[in-house]
């Protein structure tokens, strides 16, 4: 007794944890232990764990990903990553653009809309007439420019090989225009509604929106970009940027100037967020190529506007 006594004043006094609670036979009732096991019993158990262990990265093959079970291998918290049977290619990256493109456009014609007709009104002189004629100068020269082989070539790039696809030229270049048509009157709307509700006074709606709309190189810079987003979608490789530029240049009235081409870029990604990341990178490329050599040259109207500063 006077030992136990002792050894109870001993544990209190330094505050350890008394280990004497482990001898009593019903402690693993009492306090939730395991019951002892043979060291056979433990060496097979731990045998057992290290075998699962070494299989956990080839368990999930058949599940079509490589990633490890964990409690974060959901779905829902691992959305970037990319299993083994959805691996990106061109062909699932080009439809992708274009599905995106086809669910932002959904319900829009290739002719301006009603609300976009409303704000043509509010100018002091309706420009509609104007753009439908730019934009039908610029449409045949598209398309007889895209048709003018008679066939129009499609590179897809797969991880073995190219593939090759032959199309009719003038049908798909009809189809390619009213796509970017489309695309133009929708993406014009957006960016007019952006700057009436952001920048352009309400005192001086009138004249501030009659001057935006009337110029011709916006418009033209406009569509030029729709097209080019159309032919980056579905990966028209004889088609590839700066190509749409060089289709006008024997048509004065229609030439477009890459530094006003660039100018077109930022609105055009900052007022539609749908765009795929894709095509965001490619016209973000474009604006380095522009500003790296095409904006620089002999006829540049950037040297013009250096001048007056």
């Amino acid at each position: 007794k006077y030992i136990k006594k002792e050894y109870e004043d001993f544990v209190l006094t330094i505050g350890d944890f008394d280990e004497c609670v482990f001898l009593n036979e019903a402690a693993s009732k009492e306090l939730g232990t395991a019951e002892l096991q043979s060291q056979f019993e433990i060496d097979e158990k731990l045998f057992q764990q290290q075998q699962q262990q070494q299989q956990v990265p080839y368990d999930n093959i058949s599940n079509g990903t490589l990633v490890p079970a964990t409690p974060l291998s959901s779905k829902q918290y691992l959305d970037s990553r990319t299993s083994v049977k959805k691996i990106l290619t061109p062909i699932s990256s080009a439809t992708t653009s274009i599905s995106r493109l086809h669910s932002i456009l959904k319900n829009h014609t290739n002719e301006p809309s009603k609300d976009l007709q409303r704000i043509f009104e509010k100018c002091d002189k309706n420009p509609q007439t104007k753009i439908n004629d730019i934009i039908k100068k610029m449409g045949d020269i598209f398309a007889e420019a895209y048709a003018k082989t008679n066939q129009d070539q499609s590179i897809i790039r797969s991880n073995e090989e190219f593939q090759c696809i032959m199309t009719s030229g003038q049908e798909f270049a009809n189809k390619r225009r009213v796509f970017a048509e489309t695309f133009f009157y929708y993406i014009f709307e957006k960016i007019l509604k952006g700057e009436l509700s952001k920048r352009i006074p309400q005192s001086n709606i009138s004249q501030s929106l009659s001057k935006m709309v009337s110029s011709d190189i916006l418009i033209r810079s406009l569509f030029a970009c729709s097209l080019e987003i159309i032919l980056f979608s579905y990966n028209i490789c004889n088609r590839v940027f700066p190509w749409i530029l060089h289709i006008y240049e024997d048509h004065p009235q229609l030439k477009i100037p890459p530094f006003f081409f660039y100018k077109v870029i930022e609105p055009i990604i900052r007022e539609e967020q749908g765009l795929s990341r894709d095509i965001v990178k490619h016209l973000n490329t474009i604006e380095e190529k522009i500003l790296d050599c095409l904006a620089w040259t002999k006829d540049s109207p950037l040297w013009i506007l250096l001048s007056k500063t």
